[in-house]
């Protein structure tokens, strides 16, 4: 069974996730995935995806070797958080030139740096 390697967060809707499994030798591989769609890599040690637009994403991976057998599935689960929100910045109207000490501002959003 392949090892999944997925992010343990992503961005709902945003492009260019990669999750991957060990390169075995003369192995081929097959990737499925829920909550998301597959963009890229789909028979191959590495995939690329775009996560949907809530919950999480489960990858899964099977592979086989030169021989024709399969391994049991591996799995992945990222979960999908919200993009974060234009933040509106506040500030004075006005300002003296050469003066110190204005201050802007945004509104705090959870998790965000």
């Amino acid at each position: 069974m392949p090892m999944v390697v997925a992010p343990a967060l992503v961005t709902a809707d945003q492009a260019g996730y990669v999750a991957s499994v060990p390169v075995q030798e003369n192995a081929t591989y097959a990737w499925s995935i829920s909550g998301g769609t597959i963009t890229a890599g789909a028979d191959g040690p590495a995939v690329t995806f775009t996560p949907s637009d809530k919950g999480s994403v489960e990858l899964s991976c099977v592979a086989t070797n030169a021989a024709g057998t399969s391994s049991d599935p591996g799995k992945g689960v990222s979960a999908i958080v919200a993009p974060p929100a234009m933040p509106m910045v506040v500030a004075p109207a006005l300002v003296t030139a050469d003066q110190a000490g204005y201050v802007a501002s945004v509104p705090v959003q959870e998790n965000a740096t």
